[in-house]
Formats: structure tokens, C-alpha cells, sequence
């Protein structure tokens, strides 16, 4: 390893123990900061956390009270209002004015006109009949037609018969107030119904009282009705209308009896808790900001936050005094070792670090007495270092002269092993080409067995071909006598049906004869008269036979006539048969003559093929002794190469050993010399 190397691993080792220190030191204040931050930082999560669900919680309960007490107002709205028109119904001068016609209308106004005075949120009372008659107080003019029997409050008395009915709320069409109509039926002494009594309430009474009701410092409590209606709402330009309907929440609100919710309204985030009235179905919304709720809470947060940075402070001042209590010995523990490596081993460590009770102190000892340790090996090494550079020395000198030796003997063997190569490859390529034609003989040789084989089965192919040609010309034979014969019986048969036609020809001369005597018969039992019918009678058949005869006859000509066509016919393919059949044994006859040749030319060739084949098998003989010699020459060649391969292979082993220990010498003695430089380095 040179020295410029060896400077840059220390510095590059300087460099890492810096960033170590650097590490070790940033470590520890991180780590402390974290042991003191964490806790701090859970402790104020948890508690703001803790604190946001107790006012949350604080904030239900709250909206709920305030709930109830709405709902308590409402119920007892209600309740009086329902009681004042059970009184109403119940009332006898009203049962007994509306159940006969004797001052009806007196005694029911003055009944109406009473109750109405007696409560101020009574708008309007009236009474439905059954008869579609209308009496109400304050009077009013009512329109033309006007059936009470077809508004829906009279109607939902009808559906709830003998119970009080609220309406949905609406906005009174003469005075412009929200208004609830409560009805109930009435009936007669006897159970019958008579009509219906309903009463317009306001619900202003219901507002101011709610309006009272706040929950925190903007918080407010607002009436629903359950088709959406807004009864009761600090800003009244809503009341009346369904635009809670286009809030967020309302799908909940309406499909739930009591929940919370939280939406955004005018920009703003809110909370809200709702309950549903039992008797009117209304919903009871409880709402207020969310940012008053947090307001209390950014109380919490801000100590939790205090705190933190608190906390970070004083980790911070706890993290810097325990690193530097740590990272100081480590430093001159750091320096007291890049003193070493820089080769400086005269200096010693410091009491105060080798007395520390604690592991610095005991990393402390342990670098003194390393120092210790390597000073010792290190004057032992450098009294080595002489020693092995002197035998180095030594070594090379007596490795230089062995391998020129090693030298001379390799390049007297290499020469041997060309020459033995050379022989070796002629005796090869010799042995090659004899290989080569031992293999054309071989082939020649298959080739001739394959020719036998193929001319004895001409032969035989011959043979049978000649045997097919002699049967041929048996059958040819055969076939022109049949033939003969054939065409004598067609001849006979062509005679005899012209003899047939001479027959045929006489009888139907006789049938035509005979037709006309049968004629003149019949012409002479005329003349008879009744004498001669016997006689038609007989003639008549006579004449039937006559003509059968001559259709037959006629029938019979047309077959003669067929048969002397087809007979003509044989006649010309028998001459035609005749003449191909001489062809026929002609062509035998040659094919015979030919297949004769055949026979004699393969006969010949055998023979040749027989002293071939002689010729081949004495040449065989000789190619196998060729083949011996030049294997044993082959064989001589091979193992006189391998020996001088193998003494060159030897050597030049050896002669590779020689030159690994002379350069290993010659490395030696180098790295002696450095050694003695790097040595020279240290102080001890």
C-alpha cells in the first residue's frame, strides 16, 4: 500500500469520526427532546381532546333542557287550547242548539263569542255542521258555496272522531300570523254526529316564550313542523316558508326522532340538537355556533401549547448538558486515537477520563492499553522488518537463477514436443484418409451385396413374368376358341330366328285369312236370320282369335326384329374380339421373346457381379492389415506426444513456479522496504 493511500484512509477516518461525534452528540438531544416533547405533546392532545367532549356533552345537556322546556311550553299550549275546545264540544247549550232548530244560532254564538274573549290566542272559533251549515266568532263573510264539510279540518275531526286534531301550521290569510287549526266532533245526546268545532290558534304566544330560551351566547331554539314549515325561527322572513328543507340536516332531522347534527349556515359551521313532540309531531331544533364552542376550548389549547414549548425548552437545556457531559470524553478519546493512527504513540490519555466510574471511563482504559499493546507489537515488527528484508533479498537472487535454468530446459523440450506433434498429426491425417478409404470400401462392398440381392430378384421377377406370359398365352388360346364358338351359336341363332320370321309371317297370313273368313261368316248368319245366330256367335269369337292372333303375331315380329339387331351386333364385336384376340397373342409372344432376353442379360450379370465381389473381399483383407500398421504407427505417434507434452507441461510448471517465487521474492523484498518506511513513521 503506498503512502498517499495510507493519508487518505486517515483523513477520510478523521472525516467520519467528526460526522460520528457530530451524530452521536445531535442523537442525544434529539432523543431527550423527544423523552420530554412526547409526553407533553400527548398529555395536551388529550386533555384538549377530553375537554372539547365535556363541553360537547355540557352543550347536549344544555339543548336538551332547552328542548325540553320548548317542548313543555308547546305541550302546555297545546293542551290548554285542546281543553278549551273540549269544553266547547262537551258544552250542553251548544249539544242542545245543534241537535234542534230552537234558537240554534243565538245560543251558539254567545258559547263561541265567550271562549273566544276568554282567550286572547284564539283567533277564530266556529262550528261545522253536519248539514253544511257554518256559524263562527268573529263573524266573517264567508264565500258563495261555502261547505265546511269539504276543509280539511273538518275532514281530519272525521278520521279521528272524538279526538282533538292539529293542522300543520300556516300563515292566516287576513291577519298574516302563523296559525294551527285544532278540531274535534261533536255529537248529540244520543251519540249522533252533529258537526265539527275547530279553533285558529296564533302562535305568537309560542314564539316570544321560545324566543326567551338561548342556548350559550348566539345559540337559538326553533319550532319545525314536520312537513318542513317553519313555526318558530329568530329571523322572520323563514317562518312560514320550507327553506329548511334546503339545509343539510334536514334529511336526518325529519326521518329521526332526537339526534344531533352539524351543518353550515350562512357561511358558518353550527351544531345542533333536535327532539321530536310526541302529540304534534314538530321538530324542536336546538342550534348554536360551533366557534363558541371552541372559544372555551382555545383556552385548554393554548396551556397545552404553552406547555409544549415549555417543555422544548427545557429539553432542549437538559439535552445540551447531558451530551456535552458525554460527548466531551468521547472527543478526546476520538483525538487521542487520530493520534495513534497518525503514528504518534508518545502521548498519554488524561487522569480525569481513566478515573470516570462509568463506560467512558472504561473505553478510556481500554484505548491506554491498546496504546500500550501496540507499542510493544510494533517494536517487535520493525526489528522483523530487518530481518525479513535481508532473507528476501536472498530468496530473490536464488529464484532469478533458478528460473533462467528452468528456461533452457523448457525451450530443449518444447522443440522435442513440435517434432513428436508433427509426427503425431502425419500419422493422423494418414490413418484419416485410410479411415476414409475403409469406409468407400465398406461401401462398395454394400453396394454389391445390395446389386446381388437386386439381380436375383430380377431374376425371379423374370421367371414369373415368363410363367404369366406362358399362362397368357394358354388363356389367349382359350379365348379365341370360345370366341369361335361364340360366333358360330350367334350365327345359328341368327338363322334361326329368320326362320321364326318365315313362321311368323305364315301365321299371320293365316290369322288375316281366317279374319276374313270369319267375316263372310258373319255375313252369311245375317242372311239366315235366326237360324244363322248360333252360327254368328261362333264366327264372331272366330274373328276375336283372329285379331288376338295378329297382335301377337305383330308383338312377336317387333321381338324377332330386336333380336336380329342385337344378333348383327354380336356378330360385328365377335369379328372385332377375333381380331383383337390375334393381336393379343402376338403381343404375348413378343412379351415372351422379351422376358427370354431378360432372363439370359440377368444370368450374365450375376456372374460379373460374382468375381465383384471376389475382388472386394481380397481387398478388404488388405485394407485391414493397412489399417493395423497405421494404428500401431498411430498409437507409437500419440504416446511419444504425450510423453513430450507431458515433460514440457512439467517444466513448464515448474518453470511458472520458478518465476511465481521470484516475483513473490521480489514482493517480498518490496514490501520489506515499505515496510521499513512505514515503521519508521511511528514514535514509541
Amino acid at each position: 500500500m503506498s503512502g498517499r493511500n495510507v493519508q487518505e484512509k486517515k483523513a477520510d477516518e478523521k472525516k467520519k469520526f467528526s460526522l460520528n461525534r457530530h451524530d452521536i452528540r445531535t442523537r442525544l438531544i434529539v432523543l431527550i427532546m423527544i423523552s420530554i416533547i412526547t409526553p407533553l405533546a400527548v398529555f395536551g392532545f388529550f386533555s384538549y381532546k377530553k375537554s372539547y367532549e365535556l363541553l360537547e356533552n355540557k352543550l347536549l345537556v344544555t339543548s336538551q333542557q332547552t328542548i325540553d322546556a320548548t317542548q313543555y311550553y308547546v305541550n302546555q299550549f297545546i293542551n290548554a287550547m285542546e281543553s278549551q275546545l273540549l269544553a266547547i264540544g262537551d258544552n250542553k247549550n251548544i249539544k242542545s242548539a245543534l241537535s234542534s232548530d230552537l234558537a240554534v244560532e243565538g245560543n251558539a254564538r254567545e258559547v263561541l263569542d265567550a271562549t273566544q274573549k276568554s282567550n286572547p290566542d284564539a283567533l277564530g272559533v266556529y262550528i261545522g255542521l253536519a248539514d253544511g251549515r257554518t256559524y263562527l266568532y268573529p263573524q266573517q263573510e264567508l264565500p258563495d258555496g261555502y261547505d265546511p264539510r269539504e276543509r280539511q279540518w273538518y275532514k281530519a275531526a272525521l278520521e279521528n272522531s272524538g279526538e282533538v286534531v292539529v293542522s300543520e301550521p300556516y300563515i292566516d290569510a287576513f291577519t298574516q300570523k302563523m296559525v294551527i287549526t285544532i278540531s274535534k266532533t261533536v255529537s248529540d245526546a244520543a251519540g249522533n254526529l252533529t258537526g265539527v268545532v275547530a279553533m285558529d290558534i296564533d302562535t305568537s304566544s309560542i314564539a316570544a316564550k321560545v324566543a326567551k330560551l338561548s342556548i350559550g351566547k348566539n345559540g337559538y331554539v326553533s319550532l319545525v313542523s314536520n312537513d318542513g314549515i317553519t313555526i318558530v325561527h329568530p329571523d322572520e322572513s323563514i317562518i312560514g316558508t320550507e327553506k329548511v328543507k334546503e339545509l343539510g340536516f334536514w334529511q336526518a332531522v325529519s326521518s329521526s326522532e332526537k339526534g344531533t347534527q352539524k351543518y353550515e349556515y350562512e357561511g358558518k359551521q353550527r351544531f345542533m340538537a333536535f327532539s321530536t313532540d310526541a302529540d304534534t309531531g314538530w321538530k324542536i331544533i336546538a342550534s348554536m355556533d360551533v366557534d363558541e364552542l371552541l372559544a372555551d376550548t382555545n383556552v385548554i389549547k393554548k396551556f397545552a401549547v404553552g406547555a409544549v414549548i415549555f417543555g422544548l425548552v427545557a429539553a432542549v437545556a437538559i439535552a445540551l448538558l447531558i451530551a456535552n457531559n458525554v460527548a466531551k470524553p468521547l472527543a478526546e478519546g476520538v483525538a487521542y486515537l487520530r493520534r495513534m493512527a497518525d503514528g504518534d504513540f508518545t502521548s498519554e490519555i488524561s487522569r480525569e477520563s481513566l478515573e470516570r466510574q462509568d463506560e467512558l471511563g472504561e473505553i478510556a482504559k481500554a484505548i491506554d492499553k491498546l496504546q500500550e499493546d501496540l507499542k510493544s507489537l510494533l517494536g517487535n515488527i520493525i526489528q522483523s522488518t530487518y530481518t525479513v528484508g535481508d532473507s528476501a533479498a536472498a530468496l530473490a537472487d536464488i529464484s532469478n537463477q533458478s528460473t533462467r535454468a528452468a528456461e533452457e530446459v523448457a525451450r530443449t523440450v518444447e522443440e522435442i514436443s513440435r517434432g513428436a506433434e508433427e509426427q503425431a498429426g502425419d500419422t493422423e491425417r494418414g490413418s484419416t484418409k485410410m479411415l476414409h478409404i475403409s469406409h468407400m470400401m465398406e461401401e462398395i462392398s454394400s453396394k454389391a451385396a445390395e446389386m446381388t440381392q437386386i439381380s436375383r430378384s430380377t431374376g425371379e421377377l423374370a421367371e414369373k413374368g415368363i410363367e404369366i406370359v406362358k399362362d397368357l398365352t394358354d388363356k389367349n388360346e382359350q379365348s379365341s376358341k370360345a370366341s369361335g364358338e361364340v360366333d358360330s351359336i350367334v350365327n345359328r341363332v341368327a338363322k334361326d330366328v329368320a326362320g321364326i320370321g318365315a313362321i311368323l309371317e305364315t301365321i299371320v297370313s293365316i290369322a288375316e285369312q281366317t279374319n276374313l273368313l270369319a267375316l263372310n261368316a258373319n255375313i252369311e248368319a245375317a242372311r239366315a236370320g235366326e237360324h244363322g245366330k248360333g252360327f254368328a256367335v261362333v264366327a264372331e269369337e272366330v274373328r276375336k282369335l283372329s285379331e288376338e292372333s295378329s297382335k301377337s303375331a305383330e308383338e312377336i315380329r317387333g321381338i324377332i326384329q330386336q333380336i336380329q339387331g342385337s344378333t348383327a351386333e354380336a356378330i360385328v364385336a365377335m369379328e372385332k374380339a377375333d381380331s383383337a384376340s390375334k393381336q393379343q397373342s402376338s403381343s404375348v409372344g413378343q412379351t415372351n421373346e422379351v422376358f427370354a432376353t431378360i432372363s439370359k442379360a440377368l444370368g450374365n450379370l450375376a456372374g460379373y457381379i460374382n468375381e465383384m465381389q471376389k475382388d472386394i473381399a481380397g481387398m478388404n483383407v488388405q485394407k485391414e492389415e493397412m489399417e493395423g500398421l497405421m494404428q500401431n504407427i498411430a498409437s507409437s505417434a500419440q504416446q511419444s506426444s504425450a510423453a513430450t507434452e507431458e515433460v514440457s507441461a512439467a517444466m513448464e510448471e515448474q518453470l511458472a513456479s520458478m518465476e511465481e517465487l521470484s516475483s513473490n521474492a521480489q514482493n517480498l523484498e518490496a514490501l520489506s522496504d515499505d515496510l521499513k518506511t512505514q515503521v519508521q513513521r511511528f514514535r514509541i
